[in-house]
């Protein structure tokens, strides 16, 4: 059974046709998450953020932070212990902007903040955070799965 030469080509050509249609299909049914709805903004202060890590890079002391079953208990630096730190924490989710959650700091006498985990979806997350001494800005980041 020999097969045509003509109809050879007509079937390649057909595969190929149905290969790209697919492919445009499943692509175009991929959702796409922009990593912030704000980024140009970002982008132009991000000389800010740059000296804010160098500033938190500085500090002989680091945030610590412990995950149990049921809270994220965050430690600040000793050194923050006599001075009004204000700032907040962003729990970006890489892969699903619905799951970001922003929680502001306000710190215990003892410097510690306990966040409930039921706050939080079940994944991956950049835990940000962004501090402010009154006359520093600090700026860092852990990576945590919940």
């Amino acid at each position: 059974m020999k097969i045509n030469m003509k109809y050879l080509i007509i079937f390649v050509y057909t595969g190929f046709v149905i290969l790209i249609l697919s492919m445009v299909t499943l692509s175009s049914k991929q959702k796409v998450d922009l990593v912030s709805k704000d980024y140009y903004k970002q982008e132009l202060d991000y000389q800010n953020k740059i000296n804010a890590v160098e500033n938190y890079n500085k500090l002989s002391e680091k945030i610590e932070y412990e995950i149990s079953t049921e809270v994220i208990k965050i430690i600040a630096p000793t050194l923050f212990k006599d001075k009004k730190v204000t700032g907040k924490i962003l729990f970006y989710c890489p892969n699903d902007a619905k799951k970001d959650k922003t929680i502001l700091l306000n710190f215990s006498e003892n410097n510690i903040v306990i966040i409930s985990k039921k706050e939080l979806a079940i994944g991956k997350y950049a835990m940000q955070f962004s501090l402010n001494d009154g006359a520093t800005k600090y700026f860092t980041e852990y990576f945590i799965n919940i």
